[in-house]
């Protein structure tokens, strides 16, 4: 299946540059337009209906997180061309919606779009974009989580650590729930706020606040609210006990 696809982004030098690298590397993919505004983009969109959107997101007048406006309910996919902020891109990572980061690796725009063929429905589509503007909005204070029925929100400061079950990660809240996700732990220590949760091992990440104790001496060292003993990996060591001191 070739996919119809559409570049929008304001300089010329970066239209020209991803314009070719798919050709060259994508054969999959054919693009049919190439638009230098998000205003232009959107009657290249309605007149051509592409499946796949090479979106630059900081433009003048309107940046690319503002097509939304125009399309509340895409029937294309969208991936973020970018060297946009970093809770923008954790919003990204955590909803499924592809992004690159400029400069473009060749590999890494091989493997989105390898994406974006893989999860053409409109269902996912409208799942997956849902959950973006939902981390958008909450990206602060809460994390949205998919489910088999739909969405969890949690306050971020209610998690009091989260735990790698194979390709899932398990949640465990001050109020005692276990939610289990289908994204990885590397997924979450990336989206979580730095300054709160520190990754102790391969399988696990701690909120901060809600240590208990930390016995040195013991290879199982550190106990959590919930009465988790967990293991401080030792190459960890030294920078938990900076952010503990600190």
């Amino acid at each position: 299946m070739q996919l119809k696809a559409i570049i929008i982004d304001d300089e010329k030098n970066s239209q020209v540059a991803i314009q070719n690298l798919v050709e060259r590397y994508c054969t999959d993919i054919s693009i049919v337009a190439v638009a230098d505004s998000l205003l232009a983009g959107i009657a290249v969109i309605n007149r051509e209906a592409p499946n796949l959107i090479l979106l630059d997101i900081e433009m003048p007048r309107e940046n690319g997180l503002q097509i939304f406006n125009y399309f509340p309910d895409p029937q294309f996919d969208i991936i973020f061309i970018t060297a946009y902020s970093k809770y923008a891109i954790q919003a990204f990572k955590l909803s499924a919606v592809d992004y690159l980061l400029k400069p473009i690796d060749i590999e890494e725009l091989k493997e989105a779009i390898k994406k974006a063929k893989q999860k053409r429905t409109n269902l996912q589509l409208k799942e997956r974009y849902e959950v973006l503007k939902a981390n958008l909005n909450n990206i602060q204070s809460k994390l949205t989580l998919p489910s088999k029925e739909g969405y969890i929100i949690l306050n971020i400061k209610d998690i009091i650590r989260c735990e790698a079950q194979g390709n899932y990660s398990l949640f465990y809240t001050v109020q005692g729930e276990k939610i289990i996700v289908s994204k990885t732990l590397r997924t979450y220590e990336e989206i979580l706020p730095v300054e709160v949760f520190f990754r102790t091992n391969r399988s696990h990440i701690i909120n901060l606040n809600y240590i208990v104790s930390y016995n040195k001496l013991k290879l199982i060292g550190i106990t959590m609210k919930d009465g988790a003993l967990i293991q401080l990996a030792e190459t960890k060591k030294e920078e938990f006990l900076q952010k503990m001191v600190g």
